[in-house]
């Protein structure tokens, strides 16, 4: 039987998301925490904060060494309480940190609002949201030099007007999943994928595991066993795992050096966990591409044995699996075989008939 794999090489996605990295963000602070992660080949996404507001209030309801705080944490003492916007450009040695590590590929980039202040894009007023979404996108491309395939609402708040003008303009989202979809999952009555489509535009709708030492009050669960079972049950139905945090989280309050060592060694042990499944290691913005690529495959199939293919747009390591040997008939690039039972083609160019057929 040969069939196409949704993953590259049948791997299945793992994105490491750290939000609020913005003009205080310091090089050395990601350097320390992802030591262990980077030395294995895992990719961080940093959400960016373009212009970044100094006196965002505190999100309602903060718990723990947060509840006594009159400003957002993610801002450093000095500047909390500043109605001053600090550019993200202007911290030049982090932003060619951040364009070396895309270059190196250990880092992704994606956007995360414009200054972080939580009503930015709760307007009623669509010329509004357009205006802060163009600001913000202007910034970022000029700072890193492309453009994010995804957004990432400040404290995951948002309008359908806001989503609407994303989808408008070719930007994918990621928002937690609904209540009624983690449900659900939850009591295994329906397995909802954690991504869709509007407009060939992938959209990430997720249930994050977090390693957060101040916001993620995990309770009576180990953060290890916390992060297990949900990388667990997502592995099993082939779906994208996420891991989110907040660098600055590590070093409260804005210490030089790690404080929260205990999560920072289960952080770490859960890497080392994962590190021997058969996991693709890869940015946001990589798997948005990929499923926008994906997603536009026409496959219609002859036989058990037999599939004809029309890539619209250009895909990369492409992979099925057969228990026989796999060939491609129409392509430049021949299939290789990536693993037991995988077959994988390197590269297909857009608008491209082809014919993949294996042996009984």
């Amino acid at each position: 039987m040969l069939k196409l794999l949704r993953w590259p090489e049948g791997k299945i996605p793992f994105i490491i998301r750290d939000d609020d990295v913005s003009f205080f963000t310091n090089s050395k602070m990601l350097q320390e925490l992802y030591e262990l992660a980077w030395s294995k080949g895992f990719v961080v996404t940093f959400s960016i904060i373009p212009n970044i507001s100094g006196s965002i209030p505190p999100f309602p309801g903060m718990k723990g060494p947060l509840a006594s705080f009159k400003y957002e944490p993610c801002i450093p003492p000095f500047a909390r309480g500043n109605a001053k916007r600090y550019k993200i450009q202007d911290n030049s040695e982090l932003v060619s940190f951040l364009l070396e590590g895309k270059r190196k590929r250990i880092c992704d980039m994606t956007l995360h609002g414009l200054s972080h202040e939580k009503t930015e894009f709760l307007s009623k007023e669509k010329e509004l949201i357009e205006e802060r979404l163009n600001e913000a996108l202007k910034k970022f491309i000029e700072t890193f030099h492309f453009q994010p395939k995804v957004f990432v609402f400040p404290y995951d708040i948002t309008s359908n007007l806001a989503l609407q003008v994303m989808r408008q303009n070719g930007i994918g989202v990621f928002k937690t999943s609904s209540l009624v979809n983690r449900a659900l999952n939850k009591a295994k009555l329906q397995k909802l994928p954690s991504f869709k489509f509007s407009n060939d535009i992938a959209e990430f709708y997720h249930n994050i595991s977090a390693f957060s030492p101040i916001l993620g009050f995990q309770g009576n669960i180990a953060p290890f066993e916390k992060a297990k079972k949900e990388f667990l049950m997502q592995y099993a139905g082939g779906d994208i795992f996420c891991l989110a945090h907040h660098y600055w989280e590590f070093f409260f309050d804005w210490q030089e050096h790690i404080t929260q060592k205990d999560m920072l060694k289960a952080l770490n042990a859960f890497l080392n966990y994962v590190d021997s499944f058969n996991i693709w290691k890869s940015g946001l913005n990589e798997v948005s591409d990929w499923l926008a690529a994906f997603n536009n495959i026409l496959v219609r199939r002859i036989s058990k044995h037999k599939i004809v293919l029309k890539t619209k747009l250009p895909i990369k390591n492409l992979s099925f699996s057969s228990t026989g040997i796999c060939k491609a008939q129409g392509l430049k690039s021949e299939t290789v075989s990536s693993q037991d039972g995988v077959w994988t083609i390197k590269d297909i160019p857009a608008n491209t008939s082809f014919e993949v057929s294996s042996t009984k």
